[in-house]
């Protein structure tokens, strides 16, 4: 058995192959609609402004960018190297430059090249 929410969960491309399409989709659900993320994650997004900014500088948010950025390389990543098979770094790992951040790996910059 289904529930009306798993019915209308609005799936997200992570290759956003119909941006506009999905766009209008997130919109029409209302300010909190019903996501699946790439990977089948179930999660609510918040689509209108107003409730954004009530959220976000709501007390009950906790708001941990370390666990977003992991998220978001897990999904991000994978996405781009599926669009992009060719993608390769364009310096030798060892020249890499590290921020001093002990929390996590986190680079100055991260130049790579798409190989034809």
């Amino acid at each position: 058995m289904t529930t009306d929410v798993e019915q209308t969960r609005i799936v997200l491309d992570p290759l956003v192959s119909d941006l506009d399409g999905e766009s209008a989709a997130l919109r029409a659900a209302g300010p909190l609609a019903a996501v699946e993320l790439p990977g089948g994650a179930p999660v609510w997004a918040v689509t209108h402004h107003a409730e954004t900014r009530q959220l976000l500088t709501g007390p009950r948010l906790v708001k941990d960018g370390a666990a977003l950025s992991r998220l978001e390389a897990g999904v991000a990543l994978p996405a781009l190297y599926t669009r992009f098979p060719s993608l390769d770094l364009a310096v030798p790992a060892d020249e890499l430059r590290n921020k001093p951040v002990v929390t996590q790996n986190d680079l100055y910059e991260l130049p790579v090249r798409l190989r034809r």
